[in-house]
């Protein structure tokens, strides 16, 4: 069973690389420009595509796809000179969104909504240089879609009064966090039926 194939210029490797798993199917595929490689695709055993990049300078440039192995993208990211730089997009495996963010540098920059795989919302929170910023929220996976906790964030770090509730939407738990994101304080909790636990 043939490994690879791909031709070679004064010793250097070609143009068009392929590279096959040991059952015969394409696993690779490499581009090289005298020696240096241009682009890159792989390939899931069932033939479908697994990765695509282009490189320049020997770093990933422009978008990055992976692919789940049913064929389905699993997310996009923008590179700039080997580092992300862009926007960010996750899938689940069914096809849908979970979430889209812009990316600075390698770091996570502005509004983040997340969702379930059903495409109810899962969280929302703020980046800023990487850290989670300000008002945060997160939901149940279930009917109303209902809120689950909710806080801020300060650099990164929890702050200020976080709540929690039961699905029902009723009260379940409080607890506070100083400035510099330490516990403080006692924990109040609650029954379903709102008096305190």
């Amino acid at each position: 069973i043939k490994k690879s194939e791909g031709t070679f210029v004064n010793g250097d490797k070609d143009k068009l690389w392929k590279f096959y798993y040991t059952t015969g199917e394409l696993e690779e595929e490499m581009v090289y420009n005298k020696g240096v490689e241009v682009s890159y695709n792989s390939y899931y055993v069932n033939t479908n595509p697994r990765v695509q990049l282009a490189v320049a300078n020997g770093k990933i440039e422009g978008p990055r796809k992976i692919f789940f192995s049913n064929g389905n993208l699993s997310s996009t990211t923008e590179f700039k000179g080997g580092v992300i730089n862009g926007t960010e997009t996750y899938y689940y495996r069914n096809g849908a969104l979970r979430y889209s963010i812009n990316n600075t540098n390698g770091d996570l920059n502005g509004d983040l909504v997340e969702y379930f795989d059903n495409k109810k919302i899962y969280q929302k929170v703020k980046f800023v240089n990487g850290n989670r910023e300000g008002a945060s929220k997160t939901f149940y996976n279930n009917t109303n879609n209902s809120l689950e906790t909710e806080g801020n964030y300060t650099k990164g770090k929890a702050t200020g009064e976080w709540k929690s509730y039961f699905r029902s939407g009723q009260l379940y738990r409080k607890e506070n966090y100083s400035a510099d994101g330490m516990f403080e304080g006692m924990i109040t909790e609650y029954y379903d039926n709102g008096k305190i636990a």
